[in-house]
């Protein structure tokens, strides 16, 4: 069993925390008050399956101006934080992404 003491820090910390909890309600105290059904059982069962594994866990920052919006890679899981890439998003994703932000 996967025991954390601490809230993730990372991308790769929040994988682990999901896909080795023991049940749907532990991994729905990982989410911020009033949001938990963002995260529903059926995507709680897809990760924590052990016969899945992600190809890939990345970690991905916003930042949004009035005028643009940067999407920035990041190393996942590392000490200090290092940037793998930055890019204007483009109009139709940025739209896209700003309709996913919590209400």
């Amino acid at each position: 069993m996967y025991q954390s003491l601490n809230k993730p820090k990372n991308s790769i910390e929040l994988h682990k925390e999901i896909a080795f909890s023991d049940n749907y309600d532990e991994v729905k105290k990982l989410m911020v008050d009033g949001y938990e059904s963002n995260f529903d059982q059926a995507d709680y069962e897809f990760i924590s399956d052990v016969e899945k594994a992600p190809n890939r866990i990345r970690q991905l920052t916003l930042l949004e101006y009035d005028e643009k919006t940067y999407l920035l890679s990041t190393t996942p899981g590392t000490k200090r934080v290092e940037v793998f890439d930055l890019e204007e998003l483009p109009d139709d994703i940025e739209n896209y992404l700003l309709q996913l932000e919590p209400q």
